[in-house]
């Protein structure tokens, strides 16, 4: 599979040059309704183009990496109740499924691309999503706000 980052700027580039391609065409009547109301649907049909190019790319590589994530799918429900935050059990599921993405094609992949895919899968995930949410409340709030401090405090002294 191509690089998702790269197809993602060149996705960019094409729309860039949509637009300016159109801008330059019609410039001689850019003062006027039609044109900014065809500029405003054309915007809206490459946008929901791009979406759909975005969403078919992602499904690629979910598809690509689905055996590893549903492998560490299952690590996490065994080891949930371990966790008592949302932002910890946030934090477990991302590591173990970036864990599991070491391995074979996704290893050379951008740790970006790596995250955005892993982000994407738990939030597919209805019974990932009903645990972490379970992980939710004011107790469990106030205590996830002081891992997620103790965390960023963590990551700034750590550089030292």
């Amino acid at each position: 599979l191509p690089n998702l980052l790269s197809h993602v700027s060149r996705l960019k580039a094409e729309t860039d040059s949509v637009f300016r391609t159109y801008s330059e065409t019609q410039r001689s009547f850019s003062d006027t309704s039609a044109y900014i109301e065809i500029r405003e649907q054309l915007a809206v049909s490459v946008r929901k183009v791009c979406d759909e190019r975005r969403d078919q790319n992602y499904q690629a590589y979910i598809k690509e990496v689905e055996t590893p994530l549903n492998i560490a799918k299952r690590l996490i429900k065994i080891s949930a109740d371990k966790y008592d935050t949302a932002y910890s059990f946030q934090q477990y599921m991302e590591q173990v499924c970036l864990l599991h993405l070491d391995e074979g094609k996704p290893k050379h992949w951008a740790t970006s691309l790596k995250r955005s895919i892993v982000t994407r899968y738990i939030n597919s995930q209805k019974d990932l999503k009903d645990l972490l949410e379970s992980k939710r409340g004011w107790w469990a709030s106030i205590k996830g706000f002081f891992q997620w401090l103790y965390g960023l405090l963590d990551i700034l002294f750590s550089d030292e």
